[in-house]
């Protein structure tokens, strides 16, 4: 009966351990102050027309997003971009809710909505081992009603840390989306969406940091080895005793 106990209790040691070792990056978000990087006169413009997404950008350094590595990205004329997504639909034309499973996944909305090109610029700054990725977009209109948006996209090396950054943005009635969403829209961190025009307002020259961390576990060989030897010296325990 101890054996059988035992057993039991082995296997069940082995999966949980491996579903420890299998959790990967997280994400939190919190508010952080305004800095807008400005690379309009810096960076290389990026042409696009209403409802585009663009081809690969380099990002210039490898970039962990929901545990996968990305070396570039694809930028919406709507006000995202994707990281290894499937990069076949602009998103038009209002933003979409984060998460939702649709034909918008592995993004980084900086201001989802239907916008209408304006300027669009990208550089990495810095040094190695700590550079920025930004990807701006400077005065970019809502499609039919003009106006102005501006706003950044910023991927950290090495820490994976997503910023955003907004200068003034403004609403056109339609839905606004800003947030974060993994591969196959099963999670994600939507920290603003609404299609009040007075929402939209208060996010004009304010930020947000999103910090990826590290479950930091061993990796499940090492768990599942651990394991084995603590059920090995039960094992004895037990014969000892019987």
């Amino acid at each position: 009966m101890k054996f059988k106990f035992l057993k039991l209790a082995s296997a069940a040691i082995i999966l949980s351990v491996c579903s420890l070792a299998n959790a990967g990056i997280i994400y939190s978000s919190s508010a952080v102050s305004s800095d807008l990087r400005n690379i309009s006169s810096t960076g290389t413009e990026v042409f696009l027309g209403d409802d585009q997404v663009s081809s690969d950008i380099a990002i210039g350094f490898d970039f962990n997003f929901y545990d996968i590595l990305q070396n570039s990205i694809n930028a919406s004329s709507n006000g995202f971009i994707y990281l290894g997504g499937s990069a076949s639909s602009s998103g038009c034309c209002s933003g979409g809710t984060i998460p939702s499973n649709d034909s918008v996944n592995g993004i980084v909305a900086g201001f989802w909505n239907d916008l209408n090109g304006g300027n669009l610029y990208y550089q990495t700054m810095g040094v190695a081992g700590s550079q920025e990725f930004v990807f701006g977009f400077y005065n970019a209109p809502h499609f039919g009603s003009g106006g102005s948006n501006t706003f950044e996209i910023i991927l950290h090396e090495m820490s994976n840390n997503i910023e955003i950054q907004f200068g003034a943005v403004m609403g056109d009635g339609s839905y606004s989306t800003v947030g974060i969403e993994n591969y196959d829209g099963s999670e994600g961190h939507q920290h603003f969406r609404s299609n009040n025009s007075a929402e939209i307002l208060a996010l004009s020259n304010t930020a947000v940091l999103y910090t990826a961390s590290s479950t930091s576990v061993p990796e499940p060989t090492t768990l599942a080895i651990f394991a084995l030897g603590l059920i090995g010296l039960a094992s004895r325990r037990f014969k000892k005793q019987s």
